[in-house]
């Protein structure tokens, strides 16, 4: 016997339905696993403490002389540079550790803008291989401020400058990110401040970077 055409109509509607269902439930597994994976990113970035270029702090940028230098110092040192040399200035120590940042190891241009640089694990002292920051292609001279408490341009008493922490002899321990399962229902994480720009593994660039990324 053949279907009506409400049979008809009603098997339709339903195979619609069934077809809109199966497409929300990709959707929603879709949502946990990015939820997931962006959580286990903030995890990790927190675990690791990442230092963007001129940094004291993750997220906070040296506002003094001393600061700023001090974290010069430990960038060139790691980048297998010179330290302070007579007759230079913190300008001139800013760019060598920022040229020397964009070139080193794990560092990447050979696509972009945005261009891909490791963070810098103060504790370890060392490059992390496996997150950093997207950079844009600005010179050095227009996106360099120097902090308030200086022009600059003052010459470095290189006598005076303290001597850098000593260097651990242990290997770099290679940190393993912690996944979690994704529960039945996850929420939304907070958002992360600023999009994800595409990198080498994954990069950020920190809220209070500002002062290195823009010429105003």
């Amino acid at each position: 016997m053949e279907p009506t055409e409400l049979e008809l109509t009603i098997r339709t509607g339903n195979r619609e339905r069934q077809r809109l269902h199966r497409k929300r439930q990709k959707q929603k597994r879709a949502r946990a696993l990015k939820a997931q994976r962006l959580a286990c990113e903030r995890a990790e970035r927190s675990r690791r403490g990442p230092h963007f270029f001129g940094e004291s702090s993750p997220g906070r940028n040296a506002s003094t002389f001393a600061e700023e230098l001090q974290i010069h110092r430990e960038f060139l040192r790691a980048l297998g540079k010179e330290d302070v040399e007579n007759g230079e200035t913190l300008r001139t120590v800013a760019k060598r550790a920022f040229e020397a940042w964009l070139k080193g190891p794990y560092a990447c241009r050979s696509c972009g803008p945005p261009f891909y640089a490791p963070a810098f694990d103060r504790f370890r002292q060392q490059f992390d291989p496996d997150f950093g920051f997207g950079i844009g292609d600005a010179p050095f001279e227009d996106i360099w401020r120097s902090p308030k408490d200086c022009t600059g341009d003052e010459l470095i008493d290189v006598a005076a400058l303290p001597k850098l922490s000593k260097l651990s002899k242990g290997k770099p321990e290679k940190l393993e990110p912690t996944v979690e399962q994704a529960a039945p229902t996850p929420s939304l994480p907070a958002p992360i401040p600023q999009q994800q720009p595409n990198a080498i593994n994954f990069a950020w660039i920190p809220p209070g970077a500002q002062r290195y990324l823009h010429s105003g």
